[in-house]
């Protein structure tokens, strides 16, 4: 919270609201920059303005880039002129305009009423309240019950004080300067102690000093008073003579102070004498105007002028450290107030809204250098120069001259068309306000309208002036962008080697050396250039037109062209000991070194995209703009490793950023890079261009085309002070509820509520986490809405736990707040308690008139329930004698499907090392499994009919039947064409044509043939894969999409051979085990499980896999029902 005084300057905008027409209309014609923003074109009829902007300014201290700065766009009903800016305990910042206190916390702009204008606010830091002083006014902000800001009275305006000029404090004493009297009130009470006349007793007051905890009261003559003892002693003060009219003080120890005066004159007072405060740069200040000042640091104040921007001066040193102005990033020159918050923020007010200042993030502005042209496309630090490509051209950061001349054009100004009645009148009227509230500034407009410059009113019609003047003075501006010769070209690429830089063009390829370019290969489009790690003296050079090989061998230059790589779109090579990876929009070439031989690899992407290829970690990468490949040696392919919302910047050898949810990381970074610069990057939007130079410096260039640069040595664990509020609650109609004791109706259960959360850098990118505790079982996840919404919440009692996350990672502290939802009057005790005696009695009531009737009838019922019993029975025991007998049939048709499958004697002498889980949901399976020995060759296969229990069990049997019928058959068939003629055997079996409205009757299948002597193998399947795991990689050999069986997109099956190895496992199976749904939850145990399942266990032995997986089916579907037929058949080679 600011702490020192920042008081609002005499000769700022305020005075425009005070003095009469005629003053204002006086100095209207003095301060040419207002006129210059007037908008109304009634009075723009009578202006012909003209202006260059003046190039005098401060000293240079090698500065090289402008702080960030974050500027704020108010919007119309906001877009006052705010003279005062202060910040309270909650990181809220206030302003105060004409209509009132503007309150921003980052996201929201508000406006506090207040009774009349509020002139000055003052922060209290005994009882940390905002105090402002108004027109006959004064009065503090807090929240109320609501969490509105709201400002309180509290002084009896009966009491006409005035407006108020000042604000100070003293122990609990409130100390206020109005133009009537100075008031001191307890802050306990708010009870005025005492009143003492500003005017008649001891002439007109206008300024509080404070200085080793003494308060003094200065008079517009510059007289002190010191206050002891609530009452004003005259106080001798030595050197005060000649220094002007005091504008402003703040004090920067606790035994002395800085005041500032109409003559632009800075001087220390130390409680009983002044001296002067001699800056190096007095003559800027003299030609801007100085308004006002606060401390920004120890050894650091800020100076605000009317026409110059800010300057930033080292207390020691009295030297210029920055100026920030137009030319730095600031929206506009004139400044009407400045303020501090307590992330050493440097606020500033001006005509274009308000500016944020951050002084303490390493990240510097290098876009506000005149010179620069066109889209900003890379940037470079060689040699310590920095090099900036654009659309248009290179340029190079130059130092300028410290001195330069500016003079002002001539300019023709009218006056404006009302007229005095004479020359008397405006004497009188000048005289009448030499002693009023901002008689200050009579004195500095007639130093200002000197006689070699007269502006005067006219007595009747309209009369032109003219003025010219020359500034000397230090030029603002101490660097320019400078445009290199002989390159006018898009210059996209910038690699350095030694003291020159290769650019990459539209148009070619230029070398850069002592500032002038020269075009070293002609009529190519450059896509990369990347220095090779085998000779740092050659390049590979990426075109639209192939791959060119520059090397440098002394002064000669030699260019090569790869003809196996002519006529592709080249855009990234990578190189090691044995090889070059090249990547182009279409494939992935290979070029060996050792037997000099290329091969090509195919990228599994329907879009043909640069791709950039990349090794790190000894693996290859290949990136494209929606998807990131790896090299699978084992395979010798590209594997899809990452794809969704990300995107990547490569504008280096080995740097590789990455951005995913709108986070930057730096997944390949240069060494000793400090990852702590990361965190900036997500200060800026839609990044294009990053590079990191030599001393680690980070260069960003931004969509909205503005150059920035993260400072490596200046990283420091900054831990900005981050706070979070509750801001409101309010209910589907927009009823704001009380944060105190909240309680709610019954039929008050929505609830919206917002959060607020005061940080001013990128607070758009701040996130919220919550947890309603009686609601939620666990907190939310990280989110940027402030606004949450219970549309539901049951009665209870509850409590909201908020935390806030700025963009650099702080979290505040936890806030909470407990309220209560009331229940219904249907849930209340004695509601229920007088419903259920109710209903307990007409309970009674029916039971009593049912009780006679009942007996009437039981001895009816008893005889008939006897003559029924004996019939169910009778039923009973027919019905049991069929289930059994339905049961025996069903039972012993299992056993002959049994009998139909492999025996375990045909299994073992076929398999080394096998396993069956055969597991049917019925007493019969619609799942079965089949084997045949054919010469070298076994025949086996796993399918799935299509039902389950009886109906599937006929379909198997028919299955195995046409089987054994089909491989029997003296010629021996492929998979696919044994699975064709199964299909015609079971449509033809099952009358099915095909058409919609039939039978879509049928199996799947996974039909494996294998070759014992060749290890060879070959599959076919009808919608069911077979799974081959191979030192723990699975390899799946995915089926065709038709069944056996009727399908209206019938296609031919098809037939995959792969070759095996000793001990490779093949799985086939039904889809019974990943569709089974589990105990707790209404999900199915799906493939993903079942294949990371198999991968678990596929070393151990083959019993003990089955074991296994009959456990975890147990484990995972408790005492659920089997859900289908379940076999899976393991064979290891």
């Amino acid at each position: 919270m600011q702490t020192e005084k920042n008081r609002m300057n005499n000769t700022g905008y305020i005075f425009r609201y005070f003095f009469s027409k005629e003053i204002f209309q006086y100095i209207c014609f003095l301060f040419i920059l207002k006129i210059m923003r007037l908008k109304y074109t009634g009075l723009l009829r009578y202006f012909l303005f003209s202006l260059i902007f003046i190039f005098s300014g401060l000293s240079i201290y090698a500065q090289k880039g402008s702080p960030f700065i974050t500027n704020y766009k108010l919007k119309n009903k906001y877009k006052l002129h705010n003279w005062f800016i202060i910040q309270d305990k909650d990181e809220m910042m206030f302003f105060a305009n004409q209509k009132g206190i503007l309150s921003f916390d980052g996201s929201d702009w508000d406006i506090i009423a207040t009774p009349t204008m509020p002139l000055t606010m003052y922060s209290d830091t005994t009882d940390h309240k905002i105090y402002a002083g108004c027109v006959n006014d004064i009065g503090y902000i807090e929240r109320d019950t609501t969490g509105s800001y709201v400002y309180i009275s509290i002084i009896n305006t009966s009491v006409n004080i005035g407006k108020v000029i000042e604000i100070s404090s003293t122990g609990n004493k409130l100390i206020v300067l109005s133009e009537n009297f100075i008031t001191i009130i307890n802050t306990d009470d708010y009870s005025i102690i005492k009143q003492i006349s500003n005017r008649k007793e001891i002439g007109f007051l206008k300024n509080i000093i404070t200085v080793s905890d003494d308060l003094f009261l200065v008079s517009d003559d510059n007289v002190f008073y010191k206050l002891k003892d609530d009452s004003l002693y005259y106080f001798r003060i030595k050197n005060k003579k000649n220094i002007g009219k005091i504008l402003f003080d703040f004090p920067i120890s606790k035994t002395r102070s800085i005041i500032g005066t109409d003559a632009n004159n800075l001087y220390f007072f130390g409680g009983k004498s002044v001296w002067k405060f001699n800056i190096q740069d007095q003559k800027y200040l003299d030609e801007s105007i100085l308004t006002n000042a606060l401390l920004l640091s120890d050894k650091r104040i800020v100076l605000s002028t009317l026409i110059g921007g800010i300057l930033i001066i080292d207390t020691k040193t009295r030297k210029t450290i920055k100026n920030i102005n137009y030319s730095s990033g600031l929206p506009d020159n004139e400044i009407f107030a400045i303020g501090k918050d307590d992330n050493n923020g440097l606020w500033l007010s001006h005509g274009l809204g308000i500016s944020r200042i951050d002084f303490s993030i390493p990240v510097k502005f290098y876009q506000t250098y005149p010179g620069i042209e066109g889209r900003l496309l890379s940037v470079i630090n060689n040699n310590n120069t920095i090099y900036v490509g654009t659309n248009k051209n290179l340029y190079f950061l130059e130092e300028l001259d410290a001195y330069k001349r500016a003079q002002l054009i001539e300019a023709k100004i009218y006056t404006v068309s009302k007229t005095l009645k004479n020359k008397k009148e405006l004497k009188a009227k000048e005289d009448s306000k030499k002693k009023g509230l901002f008689s200050g500034l009579h004195k500095k407009i007639k130093e200002f309208v000197s006689p070699d410059n007269t502006i005067s009113l006219a007595e009747s019609k309209r009369n032109a002036l003219i003025r010219k003047r020359k500034l000397l003075g230090l030029q603002s501006v101490s660097h320019s962008y400078k445009k290199i010769e002989g390159l006018e070209d898009r210059c996209k690429l910038l690699v350095p080697y030694g003291d020159k830089l290769l650019v990459g063009g539209n148009n070619g390829l230029y070398e850069v050396a002592e500032n002038k370019a020269e075009r070293i290969l002609e009529d190519q489009y450059i896509n990369n250039i990347i220095q090779a790690k085998s000779n740092p003296d050659m390049f590979y050079v990426c075109t639209n037109n192939g791959l060119f090989l520059l090397e440098f061998i002394e002064d000669d230059r030699i260019i090569t062209e790869i003809e196996e790589l002519k006529s592709k779109k080249v855009s990234s090579v990578s190189e090691n000991d044995t090889a070059v990876w090249i990547g182009t929009d279409e494939n992935v070439y290979l070029i060996d070194l050792r037997t000099k031989s290329i091969a090509s690899y195919e990228i599994d992407n329907k879009y043909a995209e640069a791709s950039t290829v990349q090794e790190f970690n000894n693996n290859l990468y290949v990136l494209l703009p929606s998807e990131v490949f790896y090299y699978n040696v084992k395979q010798d392919r590209f594997v899809v490793l990452l794809s969704g919302n990300f995107s990547y910047i490569k504008n280096q050898k080995d740097v590789l950023w990455l951005n995913n949810n709108d986070k930057w990381y730096s997944a390949i970074q240069p060494k000793d890079y400090d990852r702590a610069n990361n965190i900036y990057l997500n200060l800026f939007h839609d990044i294009e261009y990053i590079y990191v130079d030599k001393l680690n410096d980070t260069w960003v260039i931004d969509d909205d085309n503005n150059l920035y640069k993260i400072n490596n040595l200046n990283i420091t664990l900054y831990n900005p002070k981050q706070n979070v509020l509750i801001k409101n609650i309010t209910n589907q109609n927009d009823k704001k509820f009380s944060l105190n004791n909240l309680t709610l109706a019954s039929d008050e259960n929505y609830l919206r509520i917002k959060f607020s959360a005061p940080f001013f850098l990128k607070q758009e990118a701040t996130e919220y986490q919550y947890f309603l505790e009686g609601l939620m079982k666990t907190r939310s996840v990280w989110g940027n809405n402030p606004d949450i919404s219970f549309p539901y919440i049951p009665h209870g009692n509850y409590t909201l736990h908020v935390k806030a996350k700025n963009i650099l990672g702080n979290i505040s502290e936890e806030k909470k707040i407990s309220f209560s939802v009331k229940a219904p009057f249907w849930e209340k005790d004695w509601f229920l308690i007088s419903s259920a005696l109710t209903f307990f009695l007409l309970i009674i009531l029916i039971i009593k008139l049912r009780e006679r009737k009942l007996q009437k009838n039981q001895k009816i019922l008893e005889q008939k329930i006897q003559e029924r019993t004996k019939t169910i029975e009778e039923q009973k025991n027919q019905l049991a004698q069929k289930n059994k007998s339905i049961k025996e049939s069903i039972v012993y048709a299992g056993r002959i499907q049994k009998a139909v499958m492999p025996s375990e004697e045909l299994m073992g002498k076929l398999f080394n090392d096998y396993f069956v889980y055969f597991k049917p949901r019925d007493i019969v399976s619609g799942d079965f499994y089949w084997l045949k020995k054919i010469g070298d060759y076994t025949v086996y296969a796993v399918a799935d009919c299509t039902g389950h229990g009886v109906p599937g069990a006929l379909l198997s049997m028919l299955g195995i039947s046409f089987l054994n019928e089909i491989v029997s058959k003296a010629r021996f068939d492929t998979p696919d064409e044994i699975l064709n003629r199964l299909r015609k055997k079971i449509k033809k079996s099952l009358n099915q044509s095909g058409r919609n409205f039939e039978s879509k009757d049928g199996m799947d299948i996974a039909l494996c043939i294998i070759d014992h002597d060749s290890l060879q193998l070959q599959f076919a399947g009808a919608y069911n894969p077979v799974y081959i795991i191979r030192n723990g990689e699975l390899t799946e050999i995915k089926a065709t999409r038709n069944p056996i069986g009727a399908f209206i997109k019938e296609k031919p099956f098809e037939s995959n051979n792969f070759n095996l190895e000793k001990d490779d496992i093949l799985y086939t199976f039904s889809d019974g085990y990943s569709d089974q749904f589990g105990k707790d939850e209404n999900q199915k145990f799906n493939k993903r499980n079942f294949k990371k399942l198999l991968t678990k266990i596929y070393d151990k032995p083959m019993s003990e896999q089955k074991e296994i997986l009959d456990d975890v089916l147990k484990k995972w579907k408790g005492n659920a029902d089997q859900t289908d037929d379940i076999i899976i058949l393991g064979v290891r080679v």
